[in-house]
């Protein structure tokens, strides 16, 4: 009998159902009915068959990445190192390979647990409510270390989908970044334009640039393509499901960055004082979020962008090698690249 109620309930949990001691209960049931068996199944008989089966209850996982590439990915992934291959090759001037990516960043990044004395039966805290609120923040980056402006994308009114006048003007912008917004807060095809346009300007020596980017929609635009194109940019798509490894923004960039703007959220809940009617903290405002973008991306050196590139295989060595020296501060390398 209880091997037969093993192989029913192994069905249903093989077939990805819900399963529940309820289950179990059934199947011996039915099994018990047709061996014409008297069998009283207590829940301390489910215990101990679940005991003895190996089988308890498990949180139910996400479905993850595929575990084996396929030949397409395959193919992709050769195309991909065949392209890094030319560029070893021509030995192409750092500053003229850019990676550009969006990424998503918490607006506040509430803790789970704070330090208290033991046995206290309360451990009261401040900090703002609810659950973290994010927003899409573009991040471009040049193999010498150069940096554009971090593009912050607000999700606007509801009405109109953008931020009104009188919100935009009261915010202090920094130079290091750029403010735009719609009705998602999401990066669109507009938005890639208008950036692309700004970011590669026309001019009489034109000079041939490599942008590495990832296969987001808004990247793969008709519109994108032929832009690029007209101003002498190679777009080279990192292939799916190879951007960990591969996109130097998410090797060795995104990361210092967030854990940059997780210390800047820490110090603020340190020196905030504003506190709302429910006696919490207030949320930090969207002159706050503004704040701790620039301060991040202004901390983030030339040398953990290329030690970026590196890792991701785009440069076959770090430039201060090649150069003999490490910048100061956030300059940029320079090194006159065909010597």
């Amino acid at each position: 009998m209880k091997a037969e109620v093993r192989m029913r309930v192994i069905k249903k949990i093989e077939s990805k159902r819900i399963t529940r001691d309820s289950d179990i209960k059934k199947a011996a049931d039915q099994v018990a009915k047709e061996m014409n068996l008297k069998r009283n199944v207590s829940r301390g008989w489910i215990w101990r068959w679940k005991k003895a089966n190996g089988i308890t209850y498990r949180i139910p996982t996400k479905v993850g990445r595929k575990t084996k590439d396929t030949d397409d990915d395959i193919k992709a992934m050769e195309t991909y190192e065949a392209q890094l291959e030319e560029i070893h090759l021509q030995m192409v001037d750092p500053s003229t390979i850019w990676n550009m990516d969006q990424t998503s960043v918490a607006l506040q990044n509430p803790y789970r647990k704070t330090l208290a004395l033991k046995g206290s039966n309360d451990v009261p805290i401040i900090q703002p409510p609810g659950d973290r609120e994010n927003m899409t923040v573009l991040l471009m980056v040049a193999a010498d270390g150069t940096k554009h402006p971090a593009v912050i994308v607000f999700k606007g009114a509801k009405k109109t989908g953008v931020l009104s006048t009188n919100v935009m003007k009261k915010l202090l912008i920094p130079e290091n970044v750029i403010v735009k917004s719609n009705r998602k807060g999401w990066w669109t095809n507009d938005f890639d334009l208008v950036y692309l346009k700004e970011a590669f300007p026309v001019s009489d020596t034109q000079v041939t640039q490599i942008l590495l980017r990832d296969q987001c929609k808004a990247h793969l635009s008709q519109e994108s393509a032929d832009l690029l194109e007209e101003r002498c940019v190679h777009q080279v798509l990192i292939p799916k499901g190879k951007t960990g490894d591969k996109q130097p923004l998410d090797v060795g960039v995104n990361g210092p960055f967030k854990a940059i703007m997780r210390r800047n959220y820490h110090e603020w809940m340190d020196h905030q004082t504003a506190v709302a009617k429910s006696g919490y903290l207030k949320k930090p405002s969207r002159q706050d979020f503004v704040d701790f973008v620039s301060a991040a991306w202004n901390e983030v050196s030339p040398l953990i962008i290329e030690s970026s590139f590196v890792k991701a295989g785009v440069l076959p060595e770090p430039t201060y090698m090649l150069a003999d020296y490490v910048p100061d501060g956030n300059a940029p390398f320079e090194f006159d690249f065909s010597e």
